[in-house]
């Protein structure tokens, strides 16, 4: 089920919700994930100049990504459990999903736009990013490979940065 123009239902929910609920997933995902996922693909491909590739979850593909959006409680007590660190009260938790990590790359060459430089190009245009509801990014310290966006309420007039 296609959100949007390049991206599936599928790209914001796990294999294990999609396989319990099919298009009824869409119960779990808050409608600005899937809008901002779109919004970043446009914004880095005119950044570029070129088509770039945002990736939220990719399992349906046959990748390994697929807790980047929606994330189960189920999910959140299985890494406690295993003696991993996670945020039990994350914004990717919860009856809808107000978060998704991605990852961009050029299509034409399939270079990886490293998040760092994502998030300085974001935080450039940081009035442009909160007209699209952006309220958090996550820095380099919890998310080194990713862009971790989300839209929490905040009382703050710009962009909050957790873990610089």
């Amino acid at each position: 089920m296609m959100l949007t123009e390049n991206f599936d239902l599928r790209e914001f929910v796990s294999p294990t919700v999609w396989n319990r609920f099919g298009e009824d997933s869409i119960w779990f995902v808050n409608p600005w994930c899937y809008k901002f996922a779109q919004f970043m693909k446009d914004w880095l491909t005119g950044e570029y100049g070129e088509e770039v590739i945002v990736t939220v979850n990719n399992w349906h593909l046959g990748g390994n990504r697929k807790w980047s959006c929606h994330r189960s409680y189920k999910y959140i007590n299985e890494q406690i459990k295993a003696g991993k660190k996670t945020a039990t009260l994350s914004q990717h938790v919860g009856g809808q999903s107000h978060a998704i990590d991605f990852q961009a790359k050029i299509k034409s060459s399939g270079e990886v736009i490293s998040s760092s430089d994502i998030r300085a190009k974001m935080m450039k245009q940081e009035s442009l990013m909160m007209a699209h509801g952006l309220t958090t990014l996550e820095g380099d310290k919890y998310a080194p490979v990713w862009v971790h966006a989300d839209n929490r309420r905040t009382p703050l007039d710009h962009i909050l940065i957790v873990g610089a």
